[in-house]
C-alpha cells in the first residue's frame, strides 16, 4: 500500500494543504491554474492525448517513485523519533539546486540555495552532528519497508497564543499537547518541540526535544546558538563575496 502512496504522492502533496491548512487562492494562483489548463488543452488539441498522458505520467514518476523525489519524504517524516526533518548531503544536490540542505534552509531561508553548502561549511558545529541522509533511494526504501514509518509519521503544528492553567504563556499546540514558552525566547528553527516524557517531574517532566540539541537545553540556549551561527555565517559569506569567491 505504501508503494501506491509513494506513486500517488504528487496528488497528496498538492491537495494536503486544502485540508490541513486551507487558504483562499490568490489572484496569481488563479492565473497560474488558467495558464496550466490552457496549455494542456492546447497540447491535447494539436497533438492528441498521448503527450498529455506523457506529461502526467512523467510528473507522477518524477515526484513519486524516483530518487530525487526522496526529498519530499526526507523533509517531512520522522524516521528518528524527535527529529522532524533532515538534510541530505549527497550528489543529487548538484541537480536539485541544493534542496537537500533542508536544515540550513530553514535556519536561513533568505540565503540562496547555491550558498547553502557554504552555510554548513562555515558553521559545521551546528549541522554535522545532526541526523542526515546520504541517499534518497534509501529514504524511499526505508519508508516503504519500515512498518514504523508511514504517511502519519509527521508532526502537525497549530500556532496558538493563550495562557495555560497556571498562567504560563502557550505559544503552540502540537498534536494536542500544549508547549510553554521559555522566557519569551523563540525556538530553534529546526526544533522539534513535541514533548517527551522523562519522568523527572510529577507530571512526567515534559521537555521539548529540539533537533540538534540534547534534552534539557532550553529554547533560549538554542536561540543564542542560532544567533551566533548566523553572525558567523553571514560574516563568512561577506568575506567570500569580498574575495570574489561568488
Amino acid at each position: 500500500m505504501k508503494v501506491c502512496w509513494v506513486l500517488l504522492q504528487p496528488f497528496f502533496y498538492a491537495f494536503r494543504p486544502f485540508f490541513v491548512n486551507p487558504k483562499a487562492p490568490t489572484r496569481l494562483e488563479h492565473v497560474n491554474l488558467l495558464v496550466q489548463v490552457s496549455f494542456d488543452l492546447l497540447i491535447w488539441y494539436f497533438w492528441g492525448v498521448k503527450p498529455v498522458v506523457y506529461l502526467i505520467g512523467g510528473t507522477l514518476l518524477a515526484m513519486g517513485l524516483h530518487p530525487v523525489a526522496g526529498h519530499f519524504i526526507s523533509e517531512h517524516y520522522m524516521f528518528l523519533k524527535g527529529h522532524e526533518t533532515y538534510s541530505y548531503y549527497g550528489p543529487l544536490n548538484y541537480v536539485t539546486f541544493n534542496v537537500g540542505y533542508h536544515m540550513e534552509h530553514h535556519d536561513f531561508p533568505y540565503i540562496a540555495g547555491s550558498k547553502l553548502e557554504q552555510v554548513r561549511r562555515i558553521a559545521p558545529e551546528y549541522y554535522d552532528h545532526l541526523p542526515q541522509y546520504t541517499s534518497w533511494c534509501k529514504v524511499i526504501y526505508d519508508f516503504i519497508t519500515d512498518p514504523e514509518i508511514g504517511p502519519y509519521a509527521r508532526i502537525r503544528r497549530k500556532n496558538v497564543i493563550g495562557s495555560g492553567q497556571n498562567g504560563e504563556l502557550i505559544t503552540q499546540i502540537i498534536d494536542g499537547v500544549p508547549v510553554a514558552a521559555f522566557s519569551g525566547a523563540v525556538a530553534h528553527a529546526n526544533g522539534v518541540t513535541k514533548p517527551e516524557r522523562n519522568g523527572s517531574s510529577p507530571q512526567g517532566g515534559d521537555k521539548p526535544h529540539t533537533n540538534g540539541l540534547r534534552n534539557g537545553k532550553s529554547a533560549l540556549g538554542s536561540l543564542n546558538g542560532i544567533a551566533v551561527s548566523g553572525t558567523k555565517i553571514f560574516n563568512g559569506l561577506a568575506s567570500a563575496a569580498a574575495a570574489g569567491d561568488y
